[in-house]
């Protein structure tokens, strides 16, 4: 179920910037098409699932009080290409937006710590995030109506 599907994440000042619609248009601009979208305050279980990679790191504290200062937005996206997931992250872009290429998410982030977008790294990833963020009913209501 989760094949040719990826999961990504608009941040607190994405969306505090009213950045997304140009988000998204960079997103569907990549070929990428936007099957679910949930607008949400990020808990610490929320950004504890989003990066358990990074938990111990010295800013992690740091990261964890931004992400919960204020709404995200959390998506899944689906594409005809063989790796949405690798898609998803080239359109994503590098983490600092200083190294982040034009037509980029992060081309529109201030610094390093506010990139505007995460995107899962690997389908693994991908599968923790959608299940928790969606439910398994949501995902088959949405791959439903778009395959209509």
């Amino acid at each position: 179920m989760i094949h040719g599907l990826s999961f990504g994440m608009l941040k607190p000042d994405c969306l505090i910037r009213q950045l997304e619609a140009e988000a998204f248009r960079r997103i569907t601009l990549s070929g990428l098409q936007i099957l679910l979208q949930k607008r949400l305050r990020l808990t610490q279980e929320d950004i504890d699932v989003l990066y358990s990679n990074l938990r111990g790191r010295e800013f992690y504290e740091d990261m964890s009080y931004f992400l919960k200062s204020s709404d995200s937005l959390v998506f899944v996206v689906k594409g005809e290409v063989e790796d949405v997931v690798k898609l998803l992250n080239r359109t994503t872009g590098f983490t600092d937006p200083k190294n982040a290429r034009t037509g980029t998410l992060r081309e529109l982030g201030l610094d390093v710590r506010r990139n505007v977008a995460h995107s899962s790294a690997d389908i693994e990833e991908v599968v923790k995030s959608v299940r928790h963020f969606f439910s398994s009913e949501e995902l088959d209501n949405c791959i439903t109506k778009c395959a209509l």
